[in-house]
């Protein structure tokens, strides 16, 4: 199937290793040896808040007074003209780490670039401090960065996971639970497909009960000017409820 190329979005035919746009090279090659399983191995994964260092280094000189705003969103602008390189270099790093199989080489450049995708739109966001000056663009914009970050750190540990053969050790919800069993001859494949959809099943009807309850605590809240404030003690109950409903739907993703 066709690929686009990181730097400059062309779509490549599947036979060709190199963007014939600008040159780039195919992101993820499958291991074709030993050695290159080896550095799969090796592969390291980045420390905590190790990609997103310099622009929190920033935030904090704003915050503090010691960088204008002037200067921060300079620094941004250059940080967005980056972060397509970064996570260039990034793909070609973690070609090492891909698995022999395409698909899967594919669903994890597929998942990187969602990840510079939250990078860019926190950026963006950020940026927007500059010209509304409202603390909200910072508060969001780190928010989005933070979640680029947390899920590239969490793909780079998979990968690291995999390549020391235990592929679902990384897997804390029902999905890894359930796959590391069916891995293990523990359950079938019909019991692996039949609780995964009893559980979708669940998920499905607290969502809904959930978005009835919102919707609910939205209108009661739309009622403050012709009913008073008692409206206001609905619509908190309504939120909590609906709280509760999207509370016990992680607890049972999360223990399975």
């Amino acid at each position: 199937m066709p690929w686009l190329c990181v730097q400059c979005s062309t779509e490549n035919h599947n036979d060709e290793r190199f963007c014939q746009s600008c040159g780039a090279k195919l992101p993820f090659v499958p291991p074709s040896s030993e050695v290159e399983v080896e550095k799969r191995r090796q592969f390291r994964v980045p420390r905590e808040g190790e990609l997103t260092a310099p622009l929190r280094h920033g935030l904090d000189s704003l915050l503090a007074g010691n960088l204008t705003v002037e200067v921060f969103c300079q620094r941004l602008h250059k940080a967005q003209e980056n972060v397509p390189v970064v996570f260039h270099d990034i793909l070609q790093e973690l070609q090492d780490a891909a698995s022999e199989v395409t698909e899967y080489g594919e669903g994890v450049q597929t998942a990187l670039l969602d990840c510079q995708a939250l990078f860019l739109s926190g950026l963006d966001e950020m940026a927007r401090f500059g010209t509304t000056n409202d603390p909200f663009h910072l508060r969001f914009g780190w928010l989005l960065v933070e979640k680029g970050e947390e899920e590239y750190l969490r793909i780079a540990r998979a990968l690291k996971e995999d390549a020391q053969g235990d592929p679902f050790s990384a897997g804390q919800d029902i999905v890894g639970h359930l796959a590391r069993r069916l891995h293990e001859g523990q359950i079938t494949s019909q019991e692996y497909v039949a609780t995964l959809n009893d559980f979708a099943d669940s998920a499905e009807e607290r969502l809904a009960r959930a978005r009835e309850l919102l919707q609910d605590g939205v209108e009661a809240a739309l009622s403050l000017e012709s009913e008073g404030e008692a409206c206001l003690k609905e619509a908190n109950e309504c939120h909590q409820r609906a709280a509760e409903e999207l509370g016990r739907l992680i607890l049972n993703l999360h223990t399975p």
